[in-house]
């Protein structure tokens, strides 16, 4: 229910080998099983952690004895912490499904032991399990040395190891002392190197917690105190500051407003840096009285996000910096250098104020298509010329570039760019209370092929852009529109015709590459690009699901690499929002599902009423908010077109089906004609009426997910798909508030 997908279970040596004069007892794996099969029951996974071996590895309690470090002392130490990891890899092999990773000791400890007799255990026991488990994962700890050192470990031949590192803040000076904020930044810091140590050898942090202080009782040791107030000898012989106590550290109830504002942000900012690498893993489920190491009470009281993709304040989701454009007040706000947003506040009156206002604002955009990606339907009078061409007509950009010849191409593409948006339409989208702008570009912009007709010259009217989007406090996503080969045939991506993406293995490799150069862009506008989306509407029908799904986690790492602040958005190639059930969250935690819902493109939309539009429109919602409980679900593209009448639409030179003239033998209805569809001027007081109640049901429809984004901005002449001159005319309400809409039934 929390949205967890993995636990790591810790075992001791003794559950398995017990020899004279050890205290221990057994009887454990009947519980170990039953807890598996409970896990599974609940589709989790688990990773069995060998957690104590004989001799301690590290001389902590949790080792199973508290003391000296003897392990390497013997070789039968290690010989029974061998059979041990055989018996847990038995294990493993009855729950093949379950049961996916083997931690073969915890925490072993380099000051203590040999690093060479650590990593020549490693190998025994990656030697021993896989015969008995040989599709398991092996997860090796750092032994508290960088992870930075354990690059070359992979040994060649090897499969399938993870690399695993602990995170607290409450062990070492450098961290007990720090601010809230200096929590936040460090914090930040550990992102980078995860990410890095991440691109070497996957990394998970295995354990980390909410403690900023070591004041949970025993937490050092039974019996000993905490350095916090300085009950516990250490370096700064007494407590980190004068008068700090352990009073109250440890329990919800006594946490205040700001105080509890604070964990969410650090529990968030955790997640994310641990998410940079390949996941992690909090300590502890729960516990008796140390509430900041109990995740499902953490969880309950909202001071973990539930589930953990549901995050307010994090780089990687909608939070109050980077997506949510929140009314200013007396609280002050700074930005650290990986953008999590540190709050000051400073009244009791400011905390009430915050609380009522940090729910994420949904996702309100327009498109900005037809810009660097020439749709002829969208701007006509570029195409005009060949309108009565029988053959040799431009119908896309790439026929348009290579009639016209690159340097004419050039030029009027240039003024295109030029003239195409201006500052003036991103101004009266801020003030129709947009919040976000998609942006569409062509790989051609920015992985080019000198054989490819394309001109390129796109980037700095892009950046262009992005500065007024800045200025005017706005998001942007940038959607990489067209792709090698074409992704769907559509003259959208750059190329009408044959889908021809993922025939030839170098396409892949230049739409990532060009997703690379998107993510080097996203880092010069860290607070204002959010998201990038792999890919515009790839067709199922010509590739894959299966290969759409493996490029979107190709995407996911590319981009993350590059800009780990950047979202991914990946399209659900007109598939049902369950088929991607299985891809998030677990592989792409910081995503958006995008869908596009129109009402135009075939015979059985075109034949609804108004009032079933409006029906349908509202249905639509229910879909959307069950999509958006397992992953961030936005509308990308929706219009208010109920024909698909507006001129080429459906194709240069193509007419519509909604007056037979392109596909259908009959049109829509008898006497069915596109005259003055697509002109304000010839539209009924009714029509409006209707049209408008059409926008508040999709609006509200859409904010039962993540947001919307309206296609497009503006048009020349297809008055139903723009944005400005709809909104201009009061067909389009603002502010467009779904919340405030009463068209749908709640």
């Amino acid at each position: 229910m929390l949205g967890i997908n993995h636990v790591r279970i810790p075992i001791g040596y003794w559950a398995f080998t017990v020899k004279d004069g050890e205290p221990y007892v057994q009887g454990q794996i009947p519980y170990l099983k039953q807890v598996i099969e409970w896990t599974g029951k609940h589709n989790m996974n688990v990773v069995l952690d060998l957690h104590g071996v004989p001799g301690s590895q590290n001389g902590f309690d949790n080792s199973g004895k508290l003391g000296s470090i003897h392990w390497q002392d013997t070789q039968e130490n290690i010989e029974r912490s061998i059979q041990a990891i055989e018996e847990i890899a038995r294990i493993s092999a009855q729950y093949p499904e379950i049961v996916d990773a083997i931690e073969v000791v915890n925490e072993p400890a380099i000051w203590g032991l040999s690093r060479q007799g650590i990593i020549d255990y490693y190998k025994r026991a990656y030697t021993s399990f896989r015969q008995i488990a040989p599709h398991t994962i092996m997860v090796i700890h750092d032994a508290f040395v960088s992870p930075s050192e354990w690059k070359d470990f992979n040994i060649a031949g090897w499969e399938n190891v993870i690399l695993d590192t602990h995170i607290y803040h409450v062990f070492v000076r450098d961290r007990l002392a720090l601010s809230r904020d200096g929590h936040l930044k460090a914090t930040c810091q550990d992102a980078t190197n995860i990410r890095n140590f991440n691109n070497k050898l996957w990394t998970v942090t295995g354990e980390w917690s909410l403690a900023v202080t070591d004041c949970a009782k025993w937490l050092n040791g039974f019996g000993k105190g905490s350095r916090w107030d300085g009950s516990l000898p250490w370096e700064m012989n007494g407590p980190v500051y004068q008068g700090a106590t352990c009073s109250g550290q440890n329990s919800i109830a006594a946490w205040d407003s700001s105080t509890r504002v604070f964990f969410r942000q650090f529990a968030e900012a955790q997640m994310d840096a641990y998410e940079a690498g390949s996941g992690w893993f909090f300590w502890n489920f729960k516990t008796e009285d140390a509430d900041d190491w109990n995740y499902i009470k953490l969880a309950q009281n909202g001071l973990i996000p539930n589930p953990p993709t549901d995050r307010h304040y994090s780089r990687y989701s909608l939070d109050n910096n980077r997506w949510t454009l929140i009314n200013a007040f007396t609280a002050k706000w700074t930005v650290s250098e990986c953008c999590h947003a540190s709050v000051v506040l400073t009244s009791k009156f400011d905390i009430a104020k915050r609380q009522q206002q940090q729910a994420p604002e949904v996702v309100r955009g327009v498109n900005i298509g037809g810009f660097l990606v020439l749709e002829p339907w969208i701007r006509p009078s570029f195409f005009q010329e060949w309108s009565q061409a029988s053959k040799n007509a431009a119908v896309d950009e790439w026929s348009f570039c290579a009639l016209l010849g690159k340097e004419e191409c050039s030029r009027r593409l240039h003024k295109h760019w030029a003239e195409w948006v201006q500052e003036s339409d991103i101004q009266k989208l801020s003030s129709m209370h947009i919040n976000t702008l998609r942006i569409p570009i062509g790989y051609w912009a920015l992985a080019p092929n000198k054989n490819e007709p394309y001109v390129q010259g796109q980037i700095p009217y892009l950046r262009r852009v992005l500065e007024w989007a800045k200025k005017y406090a706005m998001r942007v996503i940038l959607d990489l529109h067209g792709v090698p080969g074409s992704q769907n045939g559509f003259d959208n991506s750059g190329r009408r015709g044959d889908i021809n993406w993922t025939k030839n293995p170098t396409n892949i490799q230049r739409t990532l590459d060009a997703l690379g150069v998107l993510a080097e862009i996203a880092n010069e506008y860290p607070l204002n690009v959010v998201a990038i989306q792999a890919v515009n509407e790839p067709a199922n029908w010509g590739i894959p699901k299966s290969t759409i799904a493996h490029f979107y986690q190709l995407s996911y790492r590319r981009v993350k690499s590059v800009a780990p602040q950047t979202a991914l958005v990946f399209h659900d190639a007109f598939l049902p929002e369950n088929e991607w059930e299985s891809l998030v969250p677990q592989n792409l935690t910081d995503s958006f599902l995008d869908t596009h819902i129109y009402h135009v493109f075939s015979q059985e939309q075109l034949e609804l009423s108004a009032e079933q539009h409006i029906s349908q429109a509202c249905n639509d919602g229910g879909k959307i908010s069950r999509s958006n409980n397992r992953v961030r679900t936005i509308c990308g593209e929706f219009s208010l077109a109920t024909t698909d009448c507006a001129l080429w639409l459906n194709g240069f030179q193509r007419g519509a089906r909604w007056d037979s003239s392109y596909l259908t033998q009959k049109p829509i209805f008898p006497g069915a004609t596109c005259q003055g569809e697509e002109d304000l001027r010839f539209w009924s007081r009714e029509k409006r009426e209707t049209l408008r109640n059409f926008a508040m049901a999709q609006i509200q429809s859409y904010e039962k997910g993540s947001g919307w984004i309206f296609w497009n901005f503006k048009t020349e002449n297809a008055a139903s798909w723009d944005f400005i001159r709809l909104t201009q005319e009061g067909i389009i309400p603002s502010p467009p508030f779904g919340s405030t809409f009463n068209v749908c039934p709640l």
